[in-house]
């Protein structure tokens, strides 16, 4: 979902239970989010949308924010029907990690490479920090038999 649109779609709408994940750059003020009784958390996260650092100008997704994400998906996910994700265009940042998401819990990120292009170090950095607290992982990997 892109900026325009969490700010002008109000989630007081939505009758799913959902939280939503707002991407920012650390130089644009966030999102403004209309909350509803559905809406269980929101959380702001600013990082440039780059795979890689050219010359340390750029704020990058890290394994803070990968953390962050993961830590509050696993805190709601019993309780929710719906994750919401939002960056600025909402085609790479916001799309990374909706495919990690859909990737770990799901085993199927096929649609968010087929109409996004996921940031490809959000997007890895994402799954890293999934796997690597994954009780079923064993030497980094899901048994697939």
């Amino acid at each position: 979902m892109n900026r325009a649109n969490v700010q002008g779609r109000s989630l007081i709408r939505l009758t799913e239970d959902h939280i939503l994940i707002s991407i920012h750059e650390p130089e644009i003020t966030p999102a403004c989010v209309n909350r509803s009784k559905h809406t269980k958390a929101v959380v702001y996260l600013q990082f440039h949308d780059v795979d890689a650092q050219t010359d340390g100008r750029y704020a990058m997704f890290s394994k803070r924010d990968a953390r962050c994400v993961r830590l509050l998906v696993e805190q709601w996910r019993p309780k929710l029907d719906l994750v919401i994700l939002q960056c600025v265009m909402g085609r790479s940042r916001s799309a990374g990690i909706a495919a990690a998401l859909s990737k770990y819990y799901n085993d199927d990120d096929t649609m968010f490479f087929r109409r996004y292009t996921p940031n490809m170090l959000v997007y890895r950095t994402m799954l890293n920090e999934m796997y690597a607290h994954d009780p079923l992982n064993f030497l980094g990997g899901r048994d697939e038999g």
